[in-house]
């Protein structure tokens, strides 16, 4: 598969945002997306694409998971989840160890911790699929293939389309973290393990913890961030996004200078003082 910023030229008249909603569907396979119609509703698409019987978004998990067959139990057993080490171990006790590292392997499945962890802490670790598509499909088709094959997919598309929104900003979750990724290649941050945090935090001058989630951590070993970045589709939010960032700059790194980012998907304003902001039109560039 394609990488998100490197999918433009399949689909040349989209623009990002909605470039963003057709890699949410197909993943980054060509065959995928070249099928995607671009003076088409997403809508119209899904329908076309994932709700029709015989359609091509309905029956490529099928051939994708045949290399898998004997795994797939463990896949579904995620599904469009992230899910903790002990709940996936309860749910598949058999040869977890050797299926979830073939898997890891062949990278169908990710593992991850709170950025700055040790990927080896079970406590902290969680799986995920790697590729938004199987995401896609076992958040949506995959339980409705039969209403699907019975001609009843216009309906199962309609009705889970906040579902597939969710998904959606899940995937735009993952690209900003990959944009951080690169600019950090390209030495606009410093060099920092990058990935989602949550956890604890002791609060500055109080004795109390609060928990925390960051969709964009940059940290280094013994968790010191040097990078902090919310994530939101709709730039109605980007003030209250901005305070968020602000709070939690200051409860993971106190009285330390650190790199404030902010993603945007339907971004109108870049400028806002003491912070980085990025729309989709960023995150879809190398």
């Amino acid at each position: 598969p394609i990488p998100f910023h490197k999918s433009s030229p399949f689909l040349p008249h989209l623009s990002e945002i909605n470039l963003l909603y057709a890699y949410s569907a197909c993943g980054g396979y060509p065959l995928h997306l070249k099928r995607w119609q671009e003076d088409s509703t997403l809508e119209e698409n899904l329908v076309s694409l994932a709700g029709t019987p015989a359609s091509i978004l309905l029956e490529s998990a099928n051939f994708l998971i045949s290399n898998h067959r004997q795994y797939e139990p463990f896949l579904r057993a995620i599904g469009s989840e992230r899910i903790s080490y002990n709940k996936l171990k309860n749910r598949v006790e058999k040869d977890f160890q050797y299926i979830s590292g073939n898997l890891e392997r062949a990278g169908t499945i990710v593992r991850e911790t709170p950025a700055g962890t040790p990927i080896e802490d079970t406590k902290k670790r969680l799986y995920r699929i790697n590729d938004p598509y199987l995401r896609f499909w076992y958040s949506i088709i995959s339980s409705h293939s039969n209403e699907i094959e019975g001609s009843l997919g216009r309906k199962v598309i309609l009705n889970h389309m906040d579902v597939f929104r969710h998904h959606v900003a899940a995937v735009f979750e993952d690209e900003c973290r990959n944009k951080t990724l690169r600019l950090i290649g390209a030495d606009v941050f410093p060099y920092c393990q990058v990935g989602r945090w949550w956890g604890n935090k002791k609060l500055p001058n109080r004795h109390e913890n609060k928990e925390l989630e960051i969709d964009v951590a940059g940290v280094l070993p013994k968790d010191e961030f040097k990078i902090v970045g919310e994530a939101t589709m709709q730039s109605s939010k980007i003030e209250h996004i901005a305070d968020e960032v602000s709070t939690k700059s200051d409860i993971v790194a106190p009285d330390k200078s650190i790199e404030k980012l902010i993603f945007v998907a339907d971004l109108t304003n870049k400028k806002m003082n003491g912070f980085h902001i990025f729309g989709i039109d960023d995150i879809a560039s190398n």
